[in-house]
């Protein structure tokens, strides 16, 4: 009962963790493209060369889900790594 329970509770953090990152990354598309590239809904089919881009009908360029949720990744850990330094600076000097 209790795996079943942690297995829950661990599939409730990975959507969460899931949803944080893909609004993350759509901001900092909105921010960095202005609009010009905007994240695919889930259901669109892929293309056959298996890209995370995609040109749309609308003349945007689409970012497969996952794809914008991993640009977020990487940003929060270079964020983390920044932060790391500069908090490591302050308390040497």
């Amino acid at each position: 009962m209790a795996h079943l329970v942690a297995q829950f509770f661990l599939a409730i953090l990975e959507s969460l963790a899931e949803l944080f990152f893909f609004f993350t990354g759509k901001w900092l598309l909105l921010l960095i493209a202005g609009g010009r590239v905007i994240p695919m809904p889930p259901t669109t089919p892929r293309s056959l060369s298996l890209s995370p881009f995609k040109r749309l009908p609308t003349g945007q360029i689409g970012v497969d889900a996952q794809f914008l949720a991993l640009i977020a990744l990487v940003f929060w850990i270079l964020v983390g790594i920044g932060l790391h330094f500069l908090f490591s600076q302050s308390q040497t000097g």
